[in-house]
């Protein structure tokens, strides 16, 4: 099915998307689960977002032997039953992290007050229990009869037709795939604006110094918002729109290398989320290079460093009420020094 330098081609891709996507994703959540500045709840949530990332990314294994043996499956009908019954539940319960966490950033830029309510240390577990049961809603169906697993050589793997029940495509776009790209933009788009908002203020103050960092750090957030929501575009539109043609017209054959593209696109997904949502963040960077540092050390060498660290916060703690009066008196003490200024000059 597939020429020598087709098989070359696609095994070289499938693989580095393979590599990336299991070592990025359990870099973060090793970073996550050891470092100490990362323990907020949305931190939890891009952990859980990589653990679903790594299995679909482990997943991949399938149709990467499946391109080397050039597009043949060999492992049998019962393994490729289970391998797209665990596609649908990883590739649904990533994007249920992906919009949890897109909820999540709206409430705690746009609702803070309400922010601390809704994503409590429970409430955070309940929701990740929700997004690995929801899928299974989505991944059991083709195993009783509406629709059905099978091997799709155009994706060298094993996935639900789309050309067998029209209905479950839909019933899968229209309560899944639609409503989470809608919930993202939506989401992403106010944090925009409240960001762009919170800069017309600064700038309207003509504060230099803070002008000046919030706009490097609207960029970042931008950049970011922008990175999210066009790999979520530029990975899932095309797949939808190939499955879409082979549901609304079963007899056109879509062409082998549009329709391997397409479905490769989206374990690109999963192998790029831990560099938007983990590496452009300073935090995980300077928490990577720290649990770097410290694994490089002698345990003694840690523990004095810990112990040293832990007095020194202690001792911090004691004198910063002292810093804070100190420092509110010596702004009393400059208002006061102002205003007789100015009355011996008026006088």
């Amino acid at each position: 099915m597939f020429s020598a330098v087709a098989v070359a081609f696609s095994s070289l891709v499938l693989a580095v998307i393979m590599v990336v996507g299991v070592a990025g994703n359990l870099v973060i959540v090793w970073i996550v689960k050891s470092s100490s500045r990362l323990k907020a709840k949305s931190h939890i949530l891009i952990a859980n977002l990589a653990v679903a990332d790594t299995l679909q990314s482990c997943n991949i294994f399938f149709m990467l032997v499946t391109a080397i043996n050039g597009g043949h499956w060999m492992f049998g009908e019962t393994i490729c039953q289970m391998t797209a019954f665990l596609t649908v539940e990883f590739v649904l319960a990533s994007m249920l992290s992906i919009t949890t966490i897109s909820i999540n950033r709206y409430f705690k830029v746009m609702h803070e007050k309400k922010y601390d309510k809704i994503f409590t240390a429970k409430s955070v577990w309940i929701i990740i229990a929700f997004i690995w049961t929801l899928p299974l809603m989505y991944a059991v169906p083709p195993l009783m009869g509406w629709s059905s697993y099978a091997f799709d050589p155009g994706k060298c793997f094993c996935l639900f037709r789309f050309r067998t029940n029209s209905s479950y495509a839909f019933f899968l776009a229209g309560t899944m795939t639609t409503p989470a790209l809608v919930i993202m933009c939506y989401a992403y788009f106010r944090v925009f604006q409240a960001v762009k908002l919170h800069r017309n203020r600064v700038c309207s103050l003509q504060l230099h110094e803070e002008r000046h960092k919030l706009g490097a750090d609207e960029y970042k957030i931008t950049s970011a918002v922008v990175v999210v929501v066009l790999s979520y575009i530029v990975c899932f539109v095309p797949a939808t729109a190939v499955n879409f043609i082979e549901i609304f017209n079963s007899d056109y054959e879509i062409p082998l290398c549009i329709d391997f593209s397409s479905f490769v696109l989206i374990f690109v997904s999963h192998a790029n989320n831990p560099l938007i949502y983990g590496f452009m963040s300073r935090q995980y960077r300077v928490s990577f290079q720290e649990l770097l540092q410290r694994g490089s050390q002698p345990k003694r060498t840690r523990k004095k460093k810990d112990k040293s660290g832990d007095q020194g916060d202690l001792q911090l703690q004691k004198h910063v009420p002292t810093l804070i009066a100190a420092s509110q008196a010596l702004r009393k003490q400059n208002d006061n020094t102002v205003s007789c200024t100015k009355k011996c000059s008026t006088s």
